[in-house]
């Protein structure tokens, strides 16, 4: 409930900025809706490592009117996110408070660029205390077609600071079921899609040794955004009477369809592949016992 509720208040305040957007000038509308960075400390630490050119953005408050980069907010926070961008680069930049003085902690310029999103904004909790330690961001993105993603990452003051997961409405509207692809460092991900009167479907994809979601080290690119980012073709390799689908990994379940040798299917591979494959067919996941699946080279 606390995600979907976060997703709404996010969708909200896009659409709220979209309305404003399309009434201002086009200065107005390059401006994506974000707030420069406006603390002179910040500024200069920043620009003593990336350099000058940047335009450096602070996070927007999630529901009160704070000024995020006030010296009574910052005298709270011991990590503070700040973005730059210039032309199509972008940065992510972590500024940690050592001993009284703001330094630069972590720069990852793949960790927020995707080809087909637009980020639109970014914001974290406004209401925090001296004794945190720990701070959730979240950055919003629009694809072209008006859909909002929410991607979320979690400062941690005493452990490495990791992206959490990536949030959407399959189909952009909200009748549409919530999708959560959750993020499990070194495993892979859990993909979640909600519906309306509480049923959920779960899929765990282990990818060993290819996730990696710490903040210095991941790249938003290489994230799906659904589940079909993940597919790959393979071949069945079905006994005469062919092999069963089932909407959950137990063979004792009635099977609700099947497939047969030879057909041609589209598999989600895990690393290492266990007894179960998440299969796609006609358009619903389901699950295949792993021997009858014929994986490419």
């Amino acid at each position: 409930m606390k995600r979907i509720l976060t997703f709404l208040l996010a969708a909200a305040l896009l659409l709220t900025s979209l309305s404003c957007a399309l009434s201002a000038s086009a200065a107005a509308e390059s401006s994506d809706w974000m707030t420069k960075l406006t603390n002179k400390t910040l500024i200069q630490v920043v620009e003593k490592e990336i350099g000058k050119g940047w335009t450096l953005y602070q996070p927007n408050p999630r529901e009160e009117d704070t000024k995020m980069s006030s010296n009574s907010f910052l005298k709270n926070v011991k990590l503070y996110p700040v973005v730059a961008r210039k032309d199509d680069a972008m940065q992510l930049i972590i500024l940690k408070k050592v001993k009284g003085k703001w330094k630069v902690d972590v720069c990852n310029d793949k960790a927020l660029t995707r080809p087909e999103l637009t980020i639109r904004n970014f914001s974290m909790d406004e209401n925090v205390s001296s004794s945190d330690t720990k701070y959730t961001v979240y950055f919003d993105y629009l694809d072209v077609k008006g859909k909002v993603y929410v991607l979320s990452l979690t400062l941690y003051t005493e452990f490495e600071s990791m992206f959490d997961d990536l949030y959407y409405l399959d189909g952009g509207v909200w009748e549409s079921p919530s999708v959560s692809i959750e993020f499990i460092n070194d495993r892979g991900f859990e993909l979640y899609s909600y519906y309306s009167g509480g049923y959920t479907s779960a899929y765990h994809v282990y990818m060993y040794g290819k996730a990696n979601f710490g903040v210095d080290e991941f790249q938003f690119a290489d994230v799906p955004l659904q589940f079909s980012d993940l597919l790959t073709s393979a071949v069945c390799n079905a006994p005469e009477e062919g092999a069963p689908l089932y909407i959950a990994p137990d063979a004792n379940a009635t099977p609700v369809a099947q497939v047969h040798y030879r057909d041609e299917v589209q598999v989600i591979q895990q690393n290492p592949a266990g007894d179960w494959t998440i299969v796609c067919y006609q358009g619903n996941y389901l699950f295949i016992q792993t021997e009858y699946v014929n994986f490419p080279e």
